[in-house]
Parts: structure tokens; sequence; C-alpha cells
């Protein structure tokens, strides 16, 4: 009898759901959507009419995961709807019981070694790829909201779990959910789902704070993100999400959990997971603080951004007050390999400065912050305002350069004036800055003096 014949037969089913998935070959089995209908009507029946330890001893959770898995590839939101219906019934019958069902990996068929709660994920993640699939991230989003309400540290344990086995090595439930966000908030005019996917990260981290502290900040040990930690991937979020003002909301929430993560976390796992040097993909060479600095860099070309740029900056000022030496050496070590070599963590932060100077942003945490830094390292931070800037469109410019156009072009009484003058008089009473004066032009000495700051020839005047 084929596996079609037995899914399908009425006289069969009964059996077939009280029949465990690894004694079942069903290499044969192909639902067209009528079928996938039909399966999950009898799904249905089925499940309602039995005890939670009827459903505990057989197949039912694979084969409600399996016509999920269905349903999604092939964008049948009414049918994803019908399903979470049915978990939703499951879950008010027995939450404990059934958040133990989804916890369970599967022993044969499709997901072998995956639990539902991790294939439910990866559908998660997969409905947010098109648009049309949306409707689906609504549905999922609430069974887990109600399971995390009701039974939250199962939930937590079930998402913070690293898979062993197969494609899934290396992932966990919790990784596939800041992945979903990832992806939804590199969507444009995607705000709506981004929100509701920071909203669900949130609850977790509400729920179980304890739990989801220390998954974040753990390696990963295998799978294609062997090397890298989870905090890796919530940093990343943080950079797409400032890309756009009207993601305020979303960014409130993720700086949030970085913060928490900062104050309750393990502070040697934490240290790792932070200031660990990325071997490959788009930030090679970098470490997870760098990918903070390049989010306040995008948080700062934005007008009118301030909510967003202070967010990121109170996330830069957590970590400095718990990892001042840790962080002043990561600012000023420079990147070896990657796309970013050649530059280091201090550059980053100046140049955040500038651009929030342009964009009418307020950088008066910034300037102090940079005040500090020059009085911890003035030589790489002199290195770091007088190196070319290359790339950038002002050609072999440095960032001082920019900043003493700044002074000329603004008032006295300007906010913007103060600001740099703030780092400018810090920087300019360095040694290692009287050192690399002759650097700048004769124009640009002459500014600096102008505006009372040091500007003289280290041959005129060694000892001013």
């Amino acid at each position: 009898m084929t596996m079609n014949h037995i899914l399908f037969s009425a006289v069969s089913f009964n059996e077939l759901m009280e029949t465990p998935i690894d004694s079942i070959d069903h290499d044969d089995l192909s639902l067209s959507e009528e079928r996938l209908i039909t399966l999950v009507t009898q799904l249905s029946e089925y499940i309602h009419s039995h005890s939670i330890d009827d459903i505990k001893r057989g197949s039912a959770i694979y084969w409600l995961t399996y016509a999920l898995h269905y349903s999604v590839s092939r964008m049948q939101t009414e049918v994803v709807e019908q399903i979470i219906s049915i978990a939703y019934a499951l879950a008010k019958k027995d939450p404990d019981a059934f958040c133990d069902l989804l916890s369970q990996p599967f022993q044969g068929g499709d997901f072998h070694g995956q639990s539902a709660f991790f294939v439910w994920m990866d559908e998660l993640y997969s409905s947010v790829l098109d648009e049309k699939s949306h409707p689906n991230i609504v549905s999922l989003n609430f069974i887990f909201s109600y399971l995390l309400d009701h039974v939250a540290s199962a939930v937590a344990l079930a998402l913070a779990k690293n898979h062993v086995e197969g494609s899934a090595a290396g992932k966990s439930g919790l990784l596939l959910i800041i992945l979903t966000l990832l992806q939804a908030a590199s969507i444009p005019y995607n705000q709506a789902v981004t929100q509701l996917m920071a909203e669900l990260l949130l609850k977790c981290m509400t729920k179980a704070p304890n739990i989801i502290n220390r998954a974040l900040t753990q390696e990963i040990m295998q799978g294609p993100f062997g090397g890298k930690s989870i905090i890796y991937f919530l940093v990343s979020v943080l950079r797409e999400l400032v890309r756009d003002k009207y993601n305020e909301s979303a960014v409130n929430i993720v700086s949030n959990i970085l913060l928490n993560v900062m104050q309750k976390g393990d502070r040697d796992s934490l240290a790792r997971s932070l200031f660990g040097i990325v071997g490959e993909g788009p930030y090679a060479g970098c470490h997870p603080l760098h990918i903070v600095l390049m989010s306040l860099v995008s948080a700062a070309y934005v007008n009118n951004n301030d909510i967003v740029f202070k967010q990121v900056i109170m996330v830069l000022q957590q970590l400095y007050n718990i990892f001042s030496n840790e962080m002043l050496l990561a600012l000023t070590k420079e990147i070896t390999h990657g796309k970013h070599m050649g530059k280091n963590g201090a550059m980053m932060l100046i140049r955040a400065f500038i651009a929030g100077l342009d964009h009418k942003l307020d950088v008066t945490p910034l300037a102090d912050g940079l005040s500090k830094l020059i009085d911890a390292n003035p030589e790489a931070l002199v290195y770091a305002f007088m190196c070319p800037i290359g790339s950038m469109k002002e050609g072999g410019t440095s960032y001082l350069s920019l900043l003493i156009r700044i002074l000329n072009e603004q008032k006295q009484s300007d906010s913007k004036f103060q600001s740099v003058m703030v780092v400018m008089t810090r920087l300019t009473a360095s040694t290692q800055y009287r050192d690399r004066i002759l650097q700048l032009s004769a124009d640009e000495r002459r500014s600096l003096s102008m505006h009372g700051l040091y500007a003289a020839s280290p041959s005129i005047k060694r000892n001013f």
C-alpha cells in the first residue's frame, strides 16, 4: 500500500497517526493542493478527538509540521492559518505538553533530527522572503507569543537549543528568529513585519532573560555560522534597522536587548562575543563592536535621525562602561583583512561624528567620547584623525581637514562649532599631534591659529 493511499484512506488514517514516523517510508508522498487540505482537515479531526497522551505517542505533530512546510512553500496562507488554529487548540488544552511535543527532535522523515519548534521557525523565515506570505508571519507569531505567555522557560530552552546534525547543524530557533528579523529589516518599506519580529524577540528576552542572555553570547560551534555568536547577527540587525528612521521602535527594541545582555550577561562570554574577529562574510576582519560603530555611521547619515542616533550611542556608552580597556584596544586596532581592511574603530567613530554634524544631529556625547579616547591613546587618535580618508569623495583629505573646514564655516555661537572645538582642543594639545603638524597645509594651520588652537611648526615652537 502506497504512502498516498495510507494517508488519504479514512480507514488507515488513525493507524497512521499512531505509527512512529521512523517506521514509515513516505518517499512516494505527493501533496496536491486538494490533498493538503484533506490532510489538514483529517489532522484537525484526529487532534480534536484524541487526548494529548495519544498525540504524544504518535506522529500527528510530524504530519502537522509536514503540512505547514508544504503550505508555506506553496504560499497557501489560509491553510497555514488553519494549521495554527489546530496548534492553538492543542496549546490551550495543555501548553506544557504541547511545548514538549514541539521540542522533541523527529526521529525520521524529512525533518530528521530537527524539532517542530525549529522547523516552524524556519517556515517563519521562509515567509519573510515574499510579501504574499506575510500573513503566515502573523499566524506563526501568534502561536509562539501564546506559548511564551504560558510556558516561557520551556519555549526559551527549546529556542536556545543548538541542532547538531544535518543542514540545521549549529542553528537554533533563536538564531532563526534573529535571521528572520535581519531579513525583514533589509527589505525596504517593511516596517510592519520588522516590528512584529522585533516584538517577538523582545518577548523572548522579557519572559526568559537568563536563558536568552546565555544563548545570545554562546559561540556557534558548527555549520555555516561556526565561529560566530548569535549576538553577531543581532548587531547586524541593528546595522540594517538604522538605515531607515521609520524603524525607530525596532531600533529601540534591539538596542534595549543589547543593553540588557551587557548588564546581565556573563562578562567573559560577552567579551568573546563582542571582540572576537569574524573570519568570513560581509564583515570579515571586523568584530561585532565594529558593526555597532558602522550602525552609528549609517544612523548619522540620515537627517533628523536623533532618536536612532542616540540609541546606538547608548549601546556604545554601556559597552565602554563595562569594557573600557578592551574597547580602547578594539577601537584603535587596525582591521587586517576584508573590505574594511586598513580602517579601525576610531576612524568609524570620527566619521559618525562628522556625518552627525552634517546631518544636524546632537553629537555632544560623541565629542565627549572622542575627547576621552584622545586622552587614553593620543597616538592612535591622532593617526585616525590625520590618516587620508581614501575612497571617500573628499579624495585624499583627512578627517582633521574636514573638521578644520567645519570650523571655518560655522559661527562661534553655533553648537556645531562648539562640538568641534571640544574635540580639536583636546587633540591639538597632544604631543603626538604637534609632532605631525606639518602634515597640515599652511592654510589649515593658519585656520587653527585663528581659532586659538596650536598650529606652530615643531621646529619653531617645540615647547609651546
